[in-house]
């Protein structure tokens, strides 16, 4: 009788829907920050009066931007996990200056880099109020791929347990939802297979089967 052995492939696909389960939960949480804040961190990138003289200028002075990223911030310990930045579009700020060459623009508490992405610094007192939320913002991201991994990691202790299929649903019938399709079909053939083989469902009469047995068994001890 066929059955469905557990294969690399298998436990891969699983892992691959678990993965799309919480692919938008994650993705949510990567959209849930305050399409305002662009607009003040962009308000207080340069001290008044540098902000007073760079306005004064022609903008051919400068490299024009319409959007921003808050990549991360220094002079803060946190783990590589917290990588996740907030993205501004033109649609949330209003455009704002920096030199041409973004290494030659030292202004304390930021960072640039060519990819329009500012670092902040975590020591700066003004960023306080970003500082915080970039760290809750991240914080939810993290905690929900901890959870799809933990998801994931019990989920294979089950594939890994067995060698067949069949075993790991009796564990959790859940599992049959994380299948790919044609797993699933593979294994309905299998069950129809053991199903078919019911008496009643080939409509015999398996007490006629039994007596014939009786029967042949007293003739030929007669």
């Amino acid at each position: 009788m066929s059955t469905v052995r557990i294969s690399g492939y298998l436990k891969d696909t699983v892992k691959s829907n678990i993965d799309k389960i919480f692919e938008k939960r994650i993705n949510k949480a990567k959209e849930n920050y305050d399409t305002k804040w662009g607009q003040r961190i962009v308000d207080n990138l340069y001290p008044a009066d540098l902000q007073t003289a760079l306005n004064a200028l022609h903008k051919d002075w400068f490299e024009v931007n319409h959007d921003l990223t808050l990549s991360s911030f220094y002079n803060m310990k946190l783990s590589k996990e917290y990588r996740y930045g907030l993205e501004f579009s033109n649609l949330f700020i209003k455009e704002y200056r920096r030199p041409h060459e973004y290494d030659v623009c030292k202004i304390e508490g930021v960072r640039f880099n060519y990819r329009n992405e500012v670092h902040l610094d975590a020591n700066n007192p003004k960023w306080d109020w970003i500082k915080a939320e970039w760290i809750k913002y991240n914080e939810a991201i993290i905690e929900l791929k901890k959870k799809r991994n933990e998801y994931q990691e019990k989920v294979m202790s089950i594939l890994n347990a067995y060698k067949t299929l069949s075993p790991c649903l009796k564990v959790w019938q859940g599992l049959y939802d994380l299948l790919p399709e044609e797993i699933q079909d593979k294994h309905r053939e299998v069950k129809e297979k053991r199903t078919v083989t019911k008496a009643e469902d080939l409509n015999i009469d398996t007490d006629s089967l039994s007596s014939t047995l009786i029967t042949s068994k007293l003739t030929n001890n007669e």
